[in-house]
């Protein structure tokens, strides 16, 4: 992260809720690379959200120096059927091809 921050590289960190006792090294790591870095320098984290307030475990100076972006599924009737046919083409096509290639 030190190389990116000094040449502006990006970095990709996936899953950082998995890493709960490295999270407070990586706020003080996001800290100095912070200082002087290069302005293309980005850091990108994903995360799954805490089932509960009490259980989250990202610090503080993370989340408030970071832009959040939320993914979540569509809700309501019409959006859940449209994805479980979705879902459902998908599976046929795989058993599709897996008998073409059984029979052949």
């Amino acid at each position: 992260m030190e190389m990116a921050a000094k040449e502006g590289h990006w970095v990709i960190l996936q899953n950082i809720h998995l890493v709960a006792r490295w999270l407070g090294s990586l706020e003080k790591l996001l800290d100095r690379c912070c200082e002087g870095s290069h302005q293309d320098y980005r850091v990108f984290m994903s995360a799954e959200p805490a089932p509960t307030p009490q259980e989250h475990i990202i610090p503080q100076g993370i989340l408030e120096n970071a832009i959040k972006i939320t993914n979540e599924p569509p809700t309501g009737m019409h959006a859940n059927l449209h994805a479980a046919l979705d879902n459902f083409d998908q599976v046929k096509e795989c058993v599709y091809a897996c008998l073409s290639v059984y029979w052949c």
